[in-house]
């Protein structure tokens, strides 16, 4: 599972560091992919802990790997407004 989660983080970030001008539709469609990601990861551990085992370094992983991505891609602001942002809609 830790494989898959890394493999999955890998691609979404590879695709959105490499997108070019003209792919800017998909390029926005990958970044709110990624932070849905970070929203997903935060509701998993705040909410589902009492439930499943959620194991922190798996998670903390992901979440830190998108998170880098976010920052390169827009910016560390722009990054964090996205993430706000997606924490109100959840």
């Amino acid at each position: 599972m830790r494989y898959v989660l890394a493999a999955f983080a890998t691609i979404l970030t590879a695709g959105v560091c490499t997108a070019a001008p003209t792919d800017d539709g998909q390029r926005a469609d990958k970044i709110d992919g990624l932070v849905r990601i970070v929203g997903a990861q935060a509701g998993i551990v705040l909410h589902c802990r009492q439930f499943y085992a959620i194991d922190d370094k798996v998670s903390d992983g992901l979440s830190r790997t998108v998170r880098l991505t976010l920052d390169q891609s827009l910016g560390p602001k722009q990054a964090q407004t996205a993430v706000d942002d997606e924490g109100k809609r959840l």
